[in-house]
């Protein structure tokens, strides 16, 4: 799990919100002249509000510990970005085999396809993002006090220690 500071900034009717601050991929890098660190720097430090139930202890103010699964994470990665790519190369694919069939060549209609079949995966990517966005396993969690979410078996934890 990725795990992040948040804010409570309000807390009602069993739900809270948090803020928290966007940081560069990897603190080293925010300082120095890495590729992150200089989009960082000219974007700014951005907060993100989310809005969670409320575990019925919070109160504004309080710093606490988010985690996001890292299934989430990846998930949401392959569907913003791999989804409208794979639309739009089986678009352009399925019009030039059409084409190459019937005997003509027209380029502009593979554009087209090309276009209309990324919109199909933009569309695609979108349906099961709000799939995912109801699925409880996917969804961001208030650690409770010192617990520590970990995706490593015991031994592989003895090894590294």
């Amino acid at each position: 799990m990725f795990v992040e500071e948040a804010r409570v900034v309000r807390c009602h009717d069993g739900w809270v919100e948090l803020e928290s601050l966007q940081k560069s991929a990897c603190d080293a890098c925010s300082d120095k002249g890495c590729g992150n660190g200089v989009v960082a720097k000219a974007f700014g430090h951005r907060l993100h509000r989310m809005l969670l139930p409320d575990p019925g202890h919070l109160q504004q103010g309080q710093t606490v510990r988010v985690a996001l699964p890292e299934r989430t994470l990846i998930t949401g990665a392959v569907l913003v970005y791999l989804s409208p790519i794979a639309g739009a190369l089986f678009g352009a694919i399925i019009i030039s085999m059409v084409q190459q069939l019937s005997g003509s060549h027209n380029e502009p209609m593979q554009i087209v396809a090309a276009v209309l079949g990324g919109v199909a995966g933009w569309l695609f990517a979108r349906h099961r993002a709000r799939q995912y966005e109801r699925d409880p396993a996917c969804q961001i969690k208030i650690l409770q006090g010192d617990e520590v979410p970990l995706t490593l078996s015991s031994t592989q934890q003895d090894s590294d220690v």
